[in-house]
């Protein structure tokens, strides 16, 4: 399937409204809050069900007039080396975490320090809906770098390093969720837009690329699938998310996000399809790259993937759909940047899984 084709999926979506205090820089929003999230990013054909709270469900996707026939080359060369501005901030996890409540919110309430820390720290976590959150204490130093742990969780970084698990089992007791609970999340987060800086940041369409790599390892899975399982309900994903923003001060649009999405795992589906969708409550679009178009190899059938593809054309052609569907107001394209991004855990199954980042990159050239 190629990009933002016409027959995309209809779907419904889980979009809670809490999640829109996240707004990375949206002008109701605290520019340097956590960046926006849809929980959802499942397959069209069995989304979760909508939460409490819930936006409008997603409806008919709009019909796309921008296609892009060619993927970018998602295989990592022998010896990848990328280049480039980095647009991360402490892309290597040096100077660790702020830290927010169990309920959706952008006041943190915490940190968690390596002791490698020079600097305050840029990341966020958010634990959105679990049990209990990491304590504010000092890190447990293993031999793969500091780690933070309770029952239900784990965070280990070092230098270029990042682990997240989550133990969903224990998150649930034992029980599934049913329809209309919230579920538990594991995410970092930051934003991506220099707000204190504005002449600073580059519009999307004037990079030559953004190339995104990393490395992704799949240490454990462990999904229970017994009585009373509902693939429609319970899931256990890792995926990331970035926000498309207009950031004109000047224009009534001022604010205004989409979100871009990249789905690295979902424990029902070796790979996903691309797709479109608006979010009827909210005006907010969401696109959903196909995993074929970033992922070498799928994470169920290999457990380390190297990854490195040039979302450029696809974030562009986004905007562009955007405003070509009247989501976006401006036809400026000067108008539009990279807001901030998000990256991790959403388990709404009886999952216990542990995954390795290393060596992340979100690289621009001019």
């Amino acid at each position: 399937m190629t990009l933002l084709q016409k027959n995309v999926f209809r779907a419904v979506a889980v979009w809670f409204s809490a999640a829109l205090l996240l707004a990375c820089g949206s002008a109701a929003a605290d520019d340097d809050a956590v960046a926006p999230r849809p929980d959802g990013g499942v397959d069209a054909s069995t989304a979760l069900d909508a939460a409490p709270d819930a936006h409008a469900a997603l409806d008919a996707a709009p019909d796309a007039h921008v296609a892009l026939d060619a993927a970018p080359d998602a295989s990592v060369p022998d010896a990848f080396v990328p280049t480039g501005i980095q647009l991360l901030h402490d892309h290597n996890f040096l100077d660790g975490f702020n830290t927010y409540p169990i309920t959706p919110s952008t006041t943190p309430i915490g940190t968690l320090i390596p002791p490698t820390s020079t600097g305050s720290p840029v990341w966020q976590l958010a634990e959105w809906h679990t049990q209990l959150l990491l304590a504010n204490v000092p890190p447990n130093i293993t031999p793969d770098g500091a780690q933070w742990a309770n029952a239900y969780k784990g965070v280990v970084v070092d230098d270029g390093f990042l682990e997240l698990a989550i133990n969903a089992e224990a998150e649930w007791g034992g029980v599934y969720r049913q329809p209309g609970q919230q579920w538990p999340h594991l995410l970092i987060a930051q934003s991506i837009y220099n707000s204190a800086a504005p002449s600073s940041n580059t519009p999307i369409h004037s990079y030559a690329s953004v190339t995104m790599s990393l490395q992704i390892e799949r240490v454990y899975t462990d999904h229970i699938q017994e009585s009373g399982y509902d693939p429609s309900l319970h899931a256990c994903q890792f995926l990331m998310f970035l926000t498309l923003q207009n950031r004109n001060q000047s224009h009534a649009d001022y604010g205004n996000y989409i979100w871009f999405g990249l789905p690295f795992y979902d424990d029902r589906y070796a790979t996903l399809n691309e797709s479109v969708d608006v979010d009827i409550g909210t005006g907010h679009y969401m696109f959903r790259m196909a995993s074929a178009n970033f992922m070498p190899a799928s994470l169920h059938n290999q457990s380390v993937v190297n990854i490195s593809v040039n979302l450029l054309p696809y974030m562009r052609a986004a905007v562009e759909d955007a405003i070509a569907q009247g989501i976006f107001l401006s036809p400026n394209l000067d108008d539009y940047f990279i807001g901030g991004m998000n990256l991790g855990f959403e388990v709404p199954g009886r999952s216990i899984a542990t995954f390795r980042v290393r060596d992340f990159n979100i690289l621009a050239t001019l």
